[in-house]
């Protein structure tokens, strides 16, 4: 009788270290059955396929034949060796550090405990739940650091190598810088149009830089900022934002009343009056709703409503 051919096999089979494996397989031909060996000659059979331990790294052989019926006679075939390579599963570890600023981000995941020199791919999950995916060299020393990170969470940080990934760390949750606290805005209004407006900011954090915005298109970025000569359009809200290390508080705000400066009243002049006739009092014309005030000089002096 005709000994029968090796079984098919593939090989080699390549498992990742402590993930869980299947029992090898092998394609014997019709109306035959497969003999299982841990050794290339010798040794007993078994009809059971092994299923490979992942717990230690390296390549171990496995041998298979495939065995006629017994008529007239059994044959068996010659055995087909099957190498599986377990391959190393990464193990790491990783640590965070916050922004130290909020402009320019410069938070980092620093991940850790690999081989040097070595690409992995790096995948994490970023504040805004995308998926993120990165090929890194790790550095001579073993670690790969993912940096120029804004404030939020990252969680599911794995690395992959040679298609086995690692555990998961994270989340870590990155944060700002805190912004100034107790910010005030005041000024020295109400006022009179064509008077000097005076604003003042503050903060209980020192440091702080300071950002007005007002009506007007008013804008500035000094602390006590003044505006000479105002008209009543400078009249509404200002705000202030204080940050320190570029991340902002919320702003605070003051409403500053300027009130329009009425014409002068309407007058006769020159009032022309004989020497040495009874005079009445002068007169001139207010707008409604308004006082006169009477001076002797063009400038300063006290007023009189008669």
């Amino acid at each position: 009788r005709k000994k029968p051919d090796a079984p098919i096999v593939t090989s080699p089979v390549e498992i990742c270290q402590g993930i869980s494996a299947t029992a090898l397989n092998a394609t014997a031909a019709a109306g035959n059955t497969l003999q299982w060996y841990t050794a290339a000659t010798g040794g007993t059979p078994s009809s059971t396929a092994p299923t490979p331990s992942t717990t230690t790294t390296g390549t171990t052989s496995f041998f298979v034949s495939q065995i006629t019926d017994t008529d007239p006679i059994a044959c068996e075939s010659n055995r087909a060796e099957i190498k599986v390579l377990i391959k190393p599963t990464p193990k790491i570890t990783a640590k965070s550090t916050d922004p130290t600023n909020c402009p320019n981000p410069d938070g980092t995941i620093v991940i850790s405990d690999l081989s040097s020199n070595t690409d992995y791919k790096v995948q994490y999950t970023n504040p805004a739940g995308n998926n993120v995916t990165a090929t890194i060299k790790s550095s001579a020393t073993g670690t790969i650091t993912i940096d120029k990170l804004a404030a939020g969470e990252y969680k599911n940080i794995t690395v992959t190598l040679n298609d086995c990934i690692s555990n998961a760390e994270g989340p870590f949750i990155l944060k700002n810088p805190s912004s100034p606290t107790g910010n005030k805005a005041s000024s020295n209004g109400p006022l009179c149009s064509g008077s000097t407006l005076n604003l003042t900011g503050s903060s209980e954090t020192a440091n702080a830089v300071f950002s007005w915005t007002g009506p007007n298109g008013f804008s500035s970025n000094q602390q006590n900022p003044t505006i000479t000569n105002v008209t009543d359009a400078a009249s509404g809200i200002y705000k202030l934002t204080a940050s320190i290390n570029g991340c902002a508080a919320a702003a605070v705000s003051i409403d500053v009343k300027i009130r329009k400066k009425p014409d002068a009243p309407i007058v006769t002049s020159p009032v022309e009056i004989c020497q040495g006739i009874s005079a009445t009092a002068l007169n001139a014309t207010a707008a409604a709703g308004n006082t006169l005030q009477w001076y002797t000089a063009a400038t300063g002096g006290t007023p009189s409503s008669t």
